[in-house]
Order: structure tokens, then C-alpha cells, then sequence
């Protein structure tokens, strides 16, 4: 809280009173010496900058804004007062204001150490990765290193920026101290996408450390961590977490530990989303299957024994700790029923009056989840409004379209009506029914979601467009899928823009028509 301007005596002695109160918590003694002093001087910066935090004291929020709107007014470019502003904007979770006001603090002085780290934070979380980065390697080149997560919020940008030299750099000085377990999570998620099974795998399994600060959970079952080894007769617990997509990854590595299981004479009860249940029985007829809802419902375990339990996702760290462990097992997994198939087989027959062309599945989006803030946009990010698509109707003679949407957005087909896509969005009770229907397609183009992971345990053609950052499992570069054997991949080329994604797709549609 600088002085913009000298003042007189007794104005200044005032100030200096008020400054001197406020800092002691004596807010209605402030109040006094500032009115006092307004009467000196009506359009006074410091005075208007001080009554901001007297009102705030005395839990006058409302003329706090007021008196901070006229300091902004009578001194738009002072730095400190943007900044304050920027607080307060950002502690009301106006982000965008907030963003406005630290740049501004930061065009009136470059070197401002708290502004830039703020102003950092926001950029980093609406994904302006290299203006973030910049902030944070100014505050190093001033020696401002003392923030809590700089490096952490260092790495993230640099991963986001694929400057893979200064990412691994910046991880090995996190974790070479003390750290936040926070960045072991980030850390895996980067090993991960790199190819680096062994080490990422094993920080991964450090994931319900956090807090919940990485939006993670696991129920908290009273049994011993299972850690590899069966014992004859003993019955293990695997339980799901996190989306459905990653429990119908993760059943990717269920065959080889009943398998194991099966040789020591052990038993396995695998606890799943209720949505997954019906499909899990049918797929892995060894295990006893139980609905799961991690926060909700955790599993019924009532009449059963159990000896161990293990997240799914730890599964990685046992089956997966290099590239070359995913080839032998890219088969299908994922099981529809027989009789289900031949449902949907007489539904869609009917419904095309016969006429047999390529079937090909859309998932053009994902269900709206509202489990934190970042979810939701990640949500958003990677789903892709069915419009988009509209240009496919040239292949109508050569295509049935079939919806893979459920009940939430199914309705959206009827957007583009010269899609003429077939819909049973109805018709969809869960993974059971949609793996049914699956079956029945020649081609899954689903964005990256849960439909794409279960057209790939099928070993369906799949295509999935990705974000141009997409989650770790799909790797940096790679073009089809290391989990699934016959999932292609169409990266987008620039953040936010799927019109060449589109286009791709389209292209090679037309081409695998013709062959």
C-alpha cells in the first residue's frame, strides 16, 4: 500500500495513521483518520486505496468495491492497486478480471513478484502454457523462488510445451527434495505419456496420496494392499476408480491376473461401475463382479472373505512396466452377449429395411460429469459438436451412420438430420447394451471417452480424434493406440480446432469405403 502522491502535513499524518491502524486491526479507528482526511482531500488515491481495506475490516465488502473502483479510476496504471483489485477479483472467481488486472500491474512494473506469480497460476490454468512460463522463469531470473510449486507449475508448462529436456530437468530437481505428492501424480502422468511404464507406473500407484487434489479417489477398504503374490485359497478385492473409461482400460490386464488367480487357487471379486457390471460378468466369467460406485455406493462385501484388496489402476505396475508388455495382449477382451448381438442385429435391419452398407459408430461427445471444474472443461475440450460432421453425408450411399450416444445426448443426432443416423440411444441401459451394438458396427469413430476404450477392448476399428494434449495413455505422437490393436488415432495440429481433424477423418472414411 504505497503513497501515490505527497501530500501535506497533516494529510500525510493522517495516512500514516490510518496505514498504521489498518495494520493493527483497528479498522474503525482507520475509518475515522481516512474521512478525516478525505475532507482534505477528496480525490486522494491513498486514501480511496486504504478505505478498501478498512471496509473490508469492518465487513463492508460492497463499499470496498466502491472505493477500490475510484482508486482504479484516479490512478489506473498504479501497479499496487491493480494487484489488490486482482485479488479481490480473483477471490469472488471472476478468474477473467483477475487476468486483466495482474497484466496491467505488470505493464506498470515488469518485475512485480506476487503479480507474476498470480497472473502465472491463471494463464497455466486456462492453458496459455508458454505465457505462463514466462512469468514463472522471470520470477527465477529475479531470485523469487520461494513460491510454493514453482517448480511443479515449471514442469507442467514445459510437459504442455513438449520442452521434454527442461520437463525431465525440472522433475528431477523436484524430486531429488522434499515435494508434494501432487507432483509425483503430475510426474507419472508425464513418464507415462513418454513410454516410461516402469518408473511412471510405480509413482502412479502413489495417486489417492494427494488429497483428492488431483480429482482421484479410492473407497478406503479395511483389507491388507495386495502386492502380487496370490495366496492358495485367498480371494482378492480389485476396485474401480476414477471414469469408466479408465476401468475398461484397466480390465485390459484382468485376463492375466485370473489367470494367476486361477494357478494359485485364488479367487477374485472385481468391484466396478454399476454401468460395467452386466458386461464384466459376461466378459470375465471367473471373477464375481459387483457394482461400485466410489463417494456413492461402494460394494456390497457382505457373506464374502477377503483377503487383499488393489485399486484397478495398480494393475500397470504388475503387467505393464514396458511398450513391449502391451503387444501379446491386444486382443479382445470385452465380451458382448450373444443373444444381445443378435437383438441389435434384427433392430438396425429393420430399421434400414435390409440394405447393408459400411456401419460406422459416432461418439461425438461426452456426457456432461460435473466433478470439478477441470473436468468439465476437459470435457468440453475433447467432445466435438455433431455438426462438425455434417459434411460425411456425401458418403450416404456407402454409410449407415449409427449413434453410440446414451439417453443425455442421443437426442443431439437429429442436429444433423442429413446424417440420417440411426439412434437407440434409448435403447442403451449400459456397457452390456452398447457393447451389443458395437458389435454389430464395421467402425467406432468416438472422440476420447469411454465408447472408444470399449470399441478397442473389442478390437473393433476404432478411430478416436484427439485433443492436441490429450490424457497420457495416448502418448505424444504415436499414431494407433499402445492398449487397443486396432485403434487409430487423428491428433489435432492446434489446440481448440478440429476443422483438419474432421477433414482427415473424412478422407480416410471415403477411403476405406472404396476399399
Amino acid at each position: 500500500m504505497n503513497k501515490v502522491v505527497h501530500v501535506p502535513n497533516e494529510l500525510n499524518a493522517l495516512l500514516d495513521f490510518s496505514l498504521q491502524a489498518i495494520t493493527q486491526g483497528q479498522f474503525s479507528h482507520a475509518l475515522e483518520a481516512c474521512e478525516a482526511a478525505l475532507r482534505l482531500d477528496a480525490n486522494n488515491v491513498d486514501v480511496h486505496h486504504y478505505l478498501t481495506h478498512v471496509y473490508k475490516g469492518l465487513n463492508r465488502p460492497d463499499l470496498a468495491d466502491v472505493m477500490m473502483a475510484r482508486a482504479l479510476q484516479l490512478a489506473p496504471a498504479h501497479a499496487q492497486i491493480n494487484y489488490n483489485a486482482a485479488v479481490d477479483a480473483q477471490a469472488r472467481g471472476d478468474d477473467n478480471r483477475a487476468m486483466l488486472l495482474y497484466a496491467q500491474a505488470l505493464r506498470s512494473q515488469p518485475n512485480f513478484a506476487d503479480a507474476l506469480w498470480n497472473y502465472g497460476e491463471l494463464l497455466r490454468m486456462s492453458e496459455h502454457f508458454s505465457m505462463a512460463i514466462e512469468c514463472f522463469e522471470r520470477l527465477v531470473a529475479l531470485g523469487q523462488t520461494h513460491y510454493q510449486g514453482l517448480w511443479h507449475r515449471m514442469a507442467v508448462c514445459y510437459s504442455s510445451l513438449n520442452r521434454h529436456a527442461e520437463t525431465l530437468a525440472m522433475y528431477d530437481k523436484i524430486m531429488s527434495g522434499e515435494h508434494d505428492m501432487l507432483s509425483n501424480w503430475e510426474n507419472a502422468l508425464y513418464l507415462l505419456s513418454q513410454n516410461d511404464y516402469a518408473k511412471g507406473s510405480d509413482l502412479y500407484n502413489d495417486r489417492f496420496l494427494c488429497g483428492g487434489r488431483n480429482s482421484v479417489y479410492q473407497h478406503e477398504f479395511a483389507y491388507p494392499l495386495w502386492y502380487g503374490v496370490f495366496k492358495a485359497g485367498a480371494t482378492l478385492l480389485l476396485h474401480g476408480e476414477q471414469g469408466l473409461g479408465d476401468e475398461l482400460m484397466f480390465a485390459s490386464m484382468f485376463n492375466e491376473l485370473l489367470d494367476a488367480a486361477q494357478k494359485a487357487d485364488a479367487q477374485v471379486v472385481i468391484a466396478c461401475k454399476p454401468a460395467l457390471v452386466r458386461l464384466f460378468a459376461n466378459s470375465f466369467p471367473q471373477a464375481q463382479v459387483l457394482a461400485h460406485k466410489v463417494g456413492e455406493a461402494p460394494a456390497d462385501l457382505t457373506g464374502l472373505t477377503i483377503d487383499a484388496q488393489m485399486a484397478m489402476g495398480n494393475l500397470m505396475s504388475l503387467y505393464r512396466r514396458d511398450v513391449d508388455a502391451f503387444a501379446p495382449h491386444r486382443v479382445a477382451y470385452l465380451l458382448p452377449n450373444a443373444e444381445r448381438v443378435a437383438y441389435y442385429a434384427q433392430q438396425i435391419e429393420q430399421k434400414t429395411s435390409g440394405q447393408r452398407r459400411l456401419r460406422v459408430g459416432l461418439m461425438w461427445g461426452s456426457n456432461p460429469a460435473a466433478v470439478s471444474a477441470k473436468f468439465m472443461k476437459w470435457t468440453a475440450q475433447r467432445s466435438i459438436a455433431l455438426p462438425l460432421l455434417a459434411g460425411f453425408a456425401d458418403l450416404l450411399d456407402k454409410v449407415e451412420f449409427v449413434s453410440l450416444q446414451n439417453y443425455e445426448r442421443g437426442a443431439e443426432a437429429a442436429l444433423v438430420p442429413q446424417l440420417n443416423i440411426l439412434d437407440f440411444s434409448l435403447d442403451q441401459a449400459d456397457f452390456y447394451d452398447t457393447a451389443a451394438l458395437v458389435a454389430n458396427l464395421d467402425l467406432v469413430i468416438s472422440v476420447d471417452t469411454s465408447v472408444s476404450h470399449l470399441a478397442g477392448g473389442m478390437a473393433v476399428e476404432t478411430w478416436v480424434p484427439l485433443m492436441s494434449r490429450p490424457d497420457w495413455r495416448h502418448g505424444r505422437e504415436r499414431e494407433t493406440s499402445i492398449w487397443y490393436d486396432r485403434t487409430r488415432y487423428f491428433r489435432q495440429t492446434k489446440m481448440g480446432e478440429w476443422a483438419d481433424v474432421i477433414e482427415r477423418i473424412h478422407q480416410a472414411l471415403r477411403a476405406r469405403v472404396q476399399s
